[in-house]
Formats: structure tokens, C-alpha cells, sequence
């Protein structure tokens, strides 16, 4: 027994050197092909390329090699797959071709037409590129349709960007890595450069009325969660300062958007005694992406098939366009939602001034919510121009993202239509109280009016 055991480690022993021996040199090679494609990555030139440039660029082109073997049928089945998705589930298609005067829909017919014929070989880039700037950017601003970039991948889905065993995180973490400084971030570039308005990162306090109006303007949205205890200190000093004031200017222009919870937490609670609420209209079509989208939403919800409707009932008398209607025929589901700010007596301020709204084209998304809830509840008086829109709800119904199942893109849009309580869609955004004076903005334009006490 002994003897047979001993015979056994030793036949285990060989067979282990001797598939070493046969392996060894597979493994040397693929070591090398590895180190050569890193040296390959790491010593790729940023180039620095404008728009029309970036847009004939190719992967043969840049020295890299599609880690995924896709043929053109999966590239026609990715766009095919987009346009279906999209058609099933983005309820705005209306207001873009009123807004941007392009029918989304018929434009895909045409760039299938165009751009999957016989001549045309498509690899990643070429086909990213033709999404981006021959059909999302005709979407623009409407209901934030558009092609997630690898930076905005990077900063809202690391988990999935590092992740390299998914399609998607290996496709946009080897192209951030192999094409910076092509069109992946110039696109970006142009984003902040051409939509932020005038930002900043700290807030800003004036007193244009000595003992009378009192001027406050936050950060942009999306750094307001930053030293959050700090800034509340900071607007509760100031507000301590002006108790005797009555007017305080709320500046919103520049803001594209970002979270209202902070900004509602530091510039509405100090002056309410009572929640300050209101009631907005939600429709959606159930589509197999928004019906997966309503699982993940926390809470419970409302909803009413919309053929169970009376929008008389809920709108009143030919308040709805005749427009609108017809968007709402697409829709499915109606879920109404209460927007509501609670009181926090902790913060409460000795007195009441009138507040007024500075808005802008510029006012996106969150900021657009902002100016729909003080308009709707009566909080403020908008003053400026009418805002930019975007209908995402973002206390709990954020964009929705889905993956094109061959290239791994990601595309994000808003699954909701809403509809203030007049009627008005949020894709037109808000329109103003009193809009800005000829030769003035719209600091200049509140101040006119308070000096002549029209209000």
C-alpha cells in the first residue's frame, strides 16, 4: 500500500513538470503581448483635436485594436436597439420636435439609411461619434437624452467604469485610457464651457438697499453638499444681519442643475412655519425600461392607468394644448407627487421678506425644479427669463440609464413627463413673473421694481 502511494505523488510530480515545461512558453509570450500593449496605452500622445477632427478619427488610426470583435449586423443592432428603447420609453419626443424642430423618430430612419449602407464599416469610436453628433445632440435639453461619456461614467458608475469584466466598464475604461484628448473629452469641454452659465464655488452676499434689499446667491448645486454645516453657518450670519430688511434677492441664474435638497434646506426653511408643499403631474409609458425603472424607485406610489383619467378633472377647462394632449396619448401611467419642504424651527429667522427669484435660459434640472416649486407654491417671485427645463424629479425619480447590448454604451433619459399644476410641461421650463426690462438683467430689473413698489 505504501509502495503504490509512493508511486503515485511521484507520477504527479512528473505530470506537473512536464505541463510547466509545455506552458511555459505561452506563458512568457503572452506576458510580453501584455507588457507591449501597456507600453502601447502609456505612451499613446494626447492629442489635443477639434470637433470636425475628432470625428474622423479611427481605432486604426490611434494604434488600438477593438477589444471586442463586433461585426457591422451587431453595430445595426445596437442602433436598431436604441430607437426601439427610446421609442418604447422616452415620452418627449413631441417637445424636442417643438422645441429643436426635429422629428427624433424620422431622423432615425434616415441615419440607418445613411450610415449602415454597404460602404460604411463601423468600429466604436466611429459609431459613438455618429450617435453623439448626428442624433443626441439634437436632443438637447430635453429630458437629458444623450450618450453617457466616459467621464460621466467615470463619476457616477465607478463601480461599473473599473469594473473590466463587464462590456461597458471594458469599452469605456480602455477608450478613456487609449483616446484622451480626442472627442471623449472634448465633448466635455464643450459641455461646461457652452452650458454652466456663470458659476462659482463660494457664496455670495450683498446688500444692493442698505437696511432694505438683501442679495444671497449659492454655488452651483452640485458643490452645495460640500462643508454643508460651514455654508448653513454662513447664510444663517447673514441672515442675522439683514432681520430688519424687506426683500431678499435669490440669485438662481447659472444653475444647471445638481441636488434641491441642500439648496431648499439653506434658502427656504428659515422663513416657513408650516410644510410649504405643492403637487406636480407625473405620466409615463410602461416600456420594459420604465417599468424596470419603477421597481428600483423606493416608497410607494401612486399610480392610475391614464384611460382612468379625467384631465378636465385634474387641469381644468382647456388648460391642456392641444399639444401636450397629444404627448399624453403615448402615456401609459399618471402618478401625481407632492413636492414638500418641512419647517426647521431651529433655523427660523425673525422675519418675513418679500423673496424674489432671479432666473435664466440656464436653469436645468434641478434648478428648473427649484423655480417650478417657488413659482407653484407662492414661495418667491420670479423675475429674469424664462428657464431651460428638464423634467427629471430628483428628490426620487433620477434619470434612467440602459446599456446597448453589443458596444456596452450607456444612454440616460428622463422616463417622466411632468406637468405643473397650469398645465405648462417642465420641458418649457418656467416662465417668469416679470421678465427682464429692456437694456437691463435681471438684478437690475427686480431692483426697478422694488424701487417703484410694483409689486
Amino acid at each position: 500500500m505504501k509502495k503504490t502511494k509512493k508511486k503515485l505523488v511521484i507520477s504527479t510530480v512528473a505530470y506537473l513538470l512536464i505541463t510547466v515545461t509545455l506552458l511555459l512558453p505561452v506563458f512568457m509570450i503572452g506576458i510580453q503581448s501584455t507588457n507591449e500593449y501597456a507600453r502601447e496605452i502609456t505612451q499613446q500622445p494626447e492629442t489635443q483635436m477639434t470637433t470636425h477632427e475628432t470625428r474622423n478619427v479611427t481605432f486604426e488610426e490611434s494604434g488600438f485594436t477593438p477589444i471586442l470583435g463586433l461585426s457591422q449586423e451587431d453595430f445595426l443592432y445596437d442602433f436598431d436597439f436604441l430607437i426601439r428603447t427610446l421609442e418604447e420609453n422616452f415620452p418627449s419626443f413631441g417637445i424636442i420636435y417643438r422645441r429643436n424642430g426635429v422629428d427624433m423618430l424620422k431622423l432615425a430612419t434616415e441615419l440607418r439609411e445613411s450610415f449602415f449602407g454597404k460602404d460604411v464599416e463601423w468600429d466604436y469610436l466611429g459609431f459613438y461619434d455618429m450617435l453623439r453628433s448626428e442624433f443626441f445632440r439634437h436632443a438637447w435639453p430635453v429630458g437629458h437624452l444623450r450618450l453617457v461619456s466616459y467621464s460621466a461614467l467615470r463619476e457616477d458608475f465607478p463601480s461599473l467604469y473599473f469594473n473590466t469584466r463587464t462590456r461597458t466598464g471594458r469599452i469605456y475604461n480602455h477608450l478613456s485610457h487609449q483616446l484622451r484628448g480626442t472627442i471623449w473629452r472634448e465633448e466635455n469641454i464643450s459641455v461646461a464651457r457652452e452650458d454652466r452659465g456663470f458659476t462659482n464655488n463660494r457664496i455670495i452676499t450683498n446688500i444692493p438697499i442698505d437696511g432694505y434689499v438683501a442679495y444671497i446667491r449659492l454655488p452651483h448645486m452640485d458643490n452645495l453638499t460640500v462643508a454643508h454645516p460651514v455654508r448653513i453657518d454662513i447664510v444663517d450670519n447673514f441672515f442675522s444681519e439683514i432681520e430688519e430688511f424687506g426683500h431678499l434677492i435669490i440669485d438662481l441664474r447659472g444653475h444647471t442643475g445638481g441636488w434641491i435638497d441642500p439648496f431648499k434646506e439653506l434658502l427656504v426653511t428659515p422663513f416657513i412655519d408650516e410644510p410649504l408643499e405643492t403637487t406636480f403631474h407625473h405620466f409615463y409609458m410602461q416600456g420594459h425600461e420604465n417599468t424596470r425603472y419603477m421597481l428600483t424607485i423606493p416608497g410607494r406610489f401612486d399610480r392610475v392607468p391614464i384611460y382612468d383619467l379625467d384631465l378636465e378633472e385634474i387641469f381644468g377647462h382647456s388648460v391642456l394644448s392641444e399639444a401636450v394632449i397629444e404627448d399624453l396619448q403615448r402615456m401609459d401611467m399618471y402618478m401625481p407627487r407632492t413636492a414638500v419642504v418641512q419647517p426647521n424651527l431651529d433655523r427660523r429667522v425673525s422675519f418675513d421678506p418679500k423673496i424674489w427669484l432671479l432666473t435664466d435660459i440656464n436653469n436645468f434640472s434641478a434648478a428648473q425644479h427649484i423655480a417650478a416649486f417657488f413659482y407653484q407654491t407662492g414661495f418667491a417671485t420670479l423675475v429674469g427669463d424664462t428657464t431651460g427645463g428638464m423634467a427629471v424629479y430628483m428628490c426620487s425619480f433620477p434619470s434612467h440609464h440602459f446599456t446597448l447590448p453589443n458596444t456596452g454604451f450607456m444612454v440616460r433619459y428622463d422616463p417622466l413627463y411632468i406637468i405643473s399644476a397650469c398645465g405648462r410641461p417642465w420641458e418649457y421650463g418656467t416662465v417668469p413673473h416679470h421678465f427682464n426690462r429692456e437694456g437691463m438683467d435681471a438684478l437690475q430689473t427686480v431692483l426697478a421694481i422694488i424701487a417703484e413698489g410694483n409689486y
